[in-house]
């Protein structure tokens, strides 16, 4: 049976964490092996592993330490991911904008560019000067909101 390429991957970056388990395993193991063939009666033994009290507290200790530290750096990334979330969204904001705006000027040219092919005969260019002005503002703020999404 062929392993997959995730399954070598996994064995490759894990290596080092197997092998510190398999030793840690096996210390412990010996460890107790000797024990328990060095003292004879289970009153020793125990009078022995009392002896080590103190680095079972010193490890829970750490342990809680670990916990404790890593809900801190939890918050910090959580709180650095609800900045750039705001960051996405104010983007999103600026991007419809900038379609909805260039959507409308675009349509609003091309109607009025028709108007002006129609009405040109008979009207004087004054006429359409407020719809044209109206089309330059629109435009303007189609740039300024570029600029401001490019400096976000």
């Amino acid at each position: 049976m062929e392993k997959s390429e995730t399954d070598v991957y996994w064995y490759e970056k894990n290596t080092s964490f197997l092998l510190i388990s398999g030793l840690i395993v096996s210390i412990m193991y010996l460890g107790g092996h000797l024990v328990y063939c060095y003292f004879d009666g289970w009153d020793e033994r125990g009078s022995f592993g009392d002896m080590f009290g103190a680095f079972n507290t010193l490890f829970s200790g750490l342990a809680f330490a670990a916990v404790t530290l890593a809900l801190f750096c939890q918050q910090k990334e959580l709180k650095e991911q609800r900045l750039e979330n705001a960051k996405q969204v104010e983007i999103a904001k600026i991007t419809a904008l900038i379609n909805v705006k260039s959507t409308m000027l675009y349509n609003n040219r091309s109607e009025y560019f028709k108007i002006i092919q129609v009405k040109s005969k008979t009207q004087k260019a004054e006429e359409h000067k407020e719809i044209f002005e109206a089309l330059k503002r629109l435009e303007i703020e189609i740039n300024l909101n570029v600029k401001k999404l490019e400096e976000i």
